[in-house]
Formats: structure tokens, sequence, C-alpha cells
């Protein structure tokens, strides 16, 4: 894992969520814990964030959001491909559309020539 990266694992994490590979139509039951993993001393009661408001950022200047301020929370559509995926740049061609979701950006690259966001905290991944 690239160092830029170690945040993910810091603090309490989303909720657990065991492989799908038969995708319902509607995603709403989480396994969430009540408790910190990965960092026990941290207090589970005390380590939840608001959001104080609510604002569009352009995808060109993800980056310099999460350089400058760190990770993004972002709304998205989901589609059922995303468990399935093991490696590359995930694509929506062929998915079924799901629902929507919330996940933490943690930064923009390029992967042979294709420009994507990376994305940490999402349904336990």
């Amino acid at each position: 894992m690239d160092s830029s990266y170690s945040n993910i694992l810091k603090g309490c994490q989303p909720s657990k969520v065991p492989p799908i590979f038969n995708l319902p139509t509607k995603v709403h039951k989480r396994t969430c814990g009540d408790y910190c993993y990965v960092d026990n001393l941290i207090d589970y009661n005390h380590d939840h964030v608001k959001f104080s408001h609510i604002y569009h950022i352009l995808y060109k200047n993800i980056q310099r959001q999460v350089q400058t301020y760190g990770a993004v929370s972002a709304y998205f559509s989901l589609y059922d491909a995303p468990f399935l995926y093991k490696r590359g740049v995930y694509r929506t061609e062929l998915s079924k559309f799901v629902g929507h979701e919330y996940a933490k950006l943690i930064g923009r690259e390029v992967e042979n020539g294709v420009d994507f966001l990376v994305v940490g905290q999402f349904f336990g991944l």
C-alpha cells in the first residue's frame, strides 16, 4: 500500500459487508459495529464526524482538495460490479445500477492513460 493512502486505516472504519456475488437490487442493511478496529485505543463514541456544510467540487479539483484538506466524502451512483472487481480501473458500462452510496475519496491517479479517483472506506473494502 502506498504510504499516502495509509490514513484510510486510521480511526473508526466503515460498516463491514461480506463478499457478495449475487447482489440484491436494493442494499439497505449494513453490519455496523459500535467499536473501532485497527486502533482499539480510539473511543468509538467520540470519533464521529458531522458535516458543517455540503458543497460541490469539480472533478479536476478533487486531488487539490484531498492534498489540502484530507479525504473527501463523496455521494455517487453505485453499480453491482465493484464487488467483483479485483484490479484495474472500475468501469460501469456493463453494470447494473443498484442505488447511491457515500465513500471516502483519498486521491486521484492515472493508470494506462485513464484518469480515476482512489476510493477508501467503501463497504469495508
